[in-house]
């Protein structure tokens, strides 16, 4: 790193590289902003300039981390103070055809197979040898865990697991709780000042406080004492999107949960190609006003009258709003939570059963998180906060997943999780006839 890449390491990331060449097996938890990727990305500098015929394979949590980890990586190819070999395309790099690294998706096991490395002599001179690193590992569901244990069939095979604690359970979480595993966990307190501002700590100490989730697992860098295992929107799925900016062009559409009773808030959610840029927000039950603002809102908002079908408005009091908004010459998508599932997703759902088309639309909106296709900035707190209420079972005698209801949900936590359903209906493409195909 120092002498050929002119990178300067401090001080616990030299203890982490030192210890993946002694030890092998590394996973670090670490807080918000020490730099795992950058030093994910000068470990794959290190291993392919120093051995010959290694193979490294990169992964993460979403696909857009992997491209982002490689980002990096050319970049340290093209800035390092000494040349490195071979030529670095834009997730390959490649010495010849048994010297080389690769990044691939975490989405499928199958992606991830075929990899292994030849020989068994831990000698880092000799031929074979292989880095497996996961980027935000604690996004990485098990199946990647899996494929990626097959590889380490021999002596010279080098593991890094590298991500912020989200959630205490999967496969990250068992490797700081069990098995050959060199540990570490990084607090922002041991980071050096220059890299993180004791002003940050400060401010997340000011705005969530120490005995908050945020806390524990930004700062600190520690695993969260809740598992949250039937969570539909589990932390570490909003962390791992919080920063995606989805490239499929969806463009924009509105969510419309209306207000039922006297403290519910009629809310009002936009998204831009499956990402959330506004929320508004506003109390009053006259459905001939709360037309009037929705039509208000969706004209600033850059949407036309002939494409209200990308307003997507709850069923029940929301059928009197797209009364009056029809009246006025706006038609937009009436989303029954009750009726029967509609299937636009099933491409990303896959073979999984809903009760209804509630159950249908939150667990697409889980996993086009999980996949970077959808995405919820950090800056919409009450968003999160709501989503993390939502827990699902699966009805009694079938296979079919539910969703809880609305009034037990404002029964337990003392309001109505309004913004999360907006956001939910805004996901809503039956408006726009048939399914949503994606390659």
């Amino acid at each position: 790193m120092r002498e050929v890449r002119g990178f300067e390491p401090w001080e616990r990331q030299v203890d982490i590289i030192e210890s993946l060449n002694l030890d092998q097996r590394v996973t670090v938890a670490t807080c918000n902003g020490m730099g795992k990727s950058t030093l994910a990305a000068e470990a794959v500098d290190w291993f392919f300039s120093t051995r010959r015929n290694p193979r490294i394979i990169t992964t993460a949590g979403v696909f857009p981390q992997v491209k982002d980890l490689w980002r990096k990586i050319r970049a340290s190819h093209l800035s390092s103070k000494k040349p490195l070999p071979g030529r670095c395309l834009q997730m390959e790099w490649e010495l010849s055809p048994s010297h080389y690294a690769y990044g691939r998706s975490s989405e499928s096991e199958a992606g991830l197979q075929g990899l292994h490395s030849i020989g068994d002599n831990p000698d880092p001179g000799d031929d074979g040898g292989l880095l497996a690193i996961i980027d935000e590992a604690s996004a990485c569901e098990d199946h990647v865990f899996k494929a990626m244990g097959g590889y380490m069939t021999s002596r010279n095979c080098y593991w890094l697991l590298l991500g912020n604690p989200n959630r205490g359970e999967g496969g990250f979480f068992d490797s700081h709780q069990r098995g050959r595993w060199t540990r570490f966990q990084i607090s922002a307190f041991d980071v050096p000042e220059h890299i993180i501002s004791r002003q940050w700590i400060d401010d997340m100490r000011e705005q969530y406080g120490e005995d908050s989730v945020q806390w524990q697992v930004r700062v600190l860098g520690q695993f969260p004492k809740e598992g949250g295992a039937n969570q539909i929107f589990p932390r570490y799925i909003l962390e791992g999107a919080k920063n995606i900016h989805p490239i499929e062009d969806t463009g924009l559409h509105i969510g419309l949960d209306v207000a039922r009773e006297g403290d519910d808030r009629n809310v009002a959610v936009l998204t831009k190609n499956n990402e959330v840029v506004a929320i508004e927000k506003w109390t009053g039950m006259d459905l001939q006003e709360t037309a009037r603002n929705t039509v208000a809102i969706a004209e600033s908002w850059g949407i036309k009258q002939h494409e209200a079908y990308r307003i997507h408005i709850d069923y029940g009091m929301g059928a009197g709003v797209r009364d009056r908004m029809a009246e006025a010459g706006w038609w937009p998508d009436l989303v029954n939570f009750g009726s029967g599932p509609n299937g636009e997703y099933r491409d990303v759902v896959g073979d999984m059963q809903f009760l209804n088309r509630k159950a249908e639309l939150h667990w697409a909106g889980r996993e086009l998180l999980r996949r970077g296709l959808a995405s919820i900035p950090e800056q919409w707190e009450t968003l999160w906060k709501q989503l993390a209420w939502l827990d699902y079972k699966f009805a009694d005698r079938s296979d079919k997943l539910q969703v809880e209801a609305k009034a037990k949900l404002k029964s337990k936590w003392g309001e109505s999780p309004d913004y999360a359903d907006a956001w939910i209906l805004s996901l809503s493409r039956a408006g726009m006839g048939g399914r949503v195909w994606r390659l």
